[in-house]
């Protein structure tokens, strides 16, 4: 798999062509939601219609129906681009009619953001691994308990507690805190 962050444009549909001979499951963000499917109509002229291609939603692209998510194979919701878990439940319903394998993204998301993308990637369809990252790998102590871990497997165990599974170390976050404000 590669990351593309919507570098590409159509003019680039021959460049990424030639990634074909790295049998690459697929390409995340080669173009923007709004231009995949034309990015899919340059992709089958340039004898390519079967370019493994993973959208990346934003709140904009949200919007836009179904159908026009279809030139991708896989999806990727990111809650935080999405506008939170209703959007995503949203766009995971639709894309889950279509058989979109698809993941839940943040990796470098504060410990709060990487919760949710746990509690998110536990849905039914989410076929992918999600990039969500250990606690150590960003920060000497994290803001939750327990901390996220990632096993030698590479798998995050998913909390069984209520709610979303994680509680706040307020202490820490307190000792953190470097300005408060009280809105009235």
């Amino acid at each position: 798999m590669v990351d593309a962050n919507s570098a590409y444009t159509l003019n680039d549909w021959p460049l990424l062509k030639q990634l074909e001979g790295f049998y690459l499951m697929m390409i995340e963000t080669a173009a923007r939601l709004g231009r995949s499917l034309q990015s899919r109509r340059a992709a089958e002229k340039a004898g390519h219609p079967d370019l493994p291609l993973m959208n990346a939603f934003t709140r904009k692209s949200t919007r836009a129906p179904p159908s026009s998510w279809a030139p991708a194979k896989f999806m990727n919701i990111k809650l935080g681009r999405v506008g939170g878990h209703t959007v995503a439940r949203r766009i995971h319903i639709s894309a889950s009619a279509t058989v979109f394998p698809s993941g839940a993204a943040g990796c470098s998301n504060p410990a709060s953001g990487r919760a949710h993308n746990i509690a998110l990637s536990t849905l039914p369809n989410f076929t992918l691994a999600g990039d969500v990252a250990a606690s150590k790998r960003y920060w000497e102590e994290d803001i939750i308990l327990p901390e996220v871990t990632v096993s030698a497997q590479g798998t995050i165990r998913v909390p069984t507690s209520p709610g979303i599974g994680f509680e706040p170390r307020l202490e820490r976050i307190d000792k953190l805190t470097v300005r408060k404000e009280r809105l009235a």
